[in-house]
This record gives structure tokens, sequence and C-alpha cells, in this order.
């Protein structure tokens, strides 16, 4: 569906993302069931504190055609469940 996407990640562990090898890899789908990568982010290139549990690793815009457009945020922010992103 078109529109603007925005991926976080919330570290519910306990324990901090320092060592923690996070990845997210986001793919996409085309009508005929391809799947290609639009991008992998490991939480190690993310700016910010590790002992955050907030990452903000990327935002997606797909427009009518079903393109995906990658915006790379890379930033770990402090916050909780109940933060309204």
């Amino acid at each position: 569906m078109a529109g603007d996407y925005h991926l976080w990640v919330h570290n519910f562990s306990g324990t901090t993302f320092d060592g923690s090898n996070a990845v997210l890899t986001v793919l996409t789908a085309d009508p005929q069931g391809n799947v290609s990568q639009v991008g992998r982010f490991e939480v190690v290139n993310a700016t910010g504190t590790l002992a955050d549990d907030l990452w903000h690793v990327v935002n997606l815009t797909i427009n009518a055609n079903g393109n995906v457009v990658p915006n790379v945020v890379q930033t770990l922010q402090p916050g909780g469940v109940g933060d309204v992103l």
C-alpha cells in the first residue's frame, strides 16, 4: 500500500543493544512473488546510546507502483512501549 512507513525496534530484553548484534532486514515482493532486499541494518551502525531502548532504523516511502525508497535513519533514542512514535 502506498505511503510512508517508519520502522522502529523496541528492545524488550531488559538488557542494552550493546553486544546484541541486532539486525533488521527489509524485504519486498513483487506481484509475481519475487523477493528482493531493500536494506539490511545493524544496530552497531546506529548513532546514540546503546543503553537506549528505541532504535529508529529506517523510513520507507512506497509509491502507487509499489516502488520502495528507503531513508536510512539509524538512531537510538530513549523511550518505551508507551511512547507514541
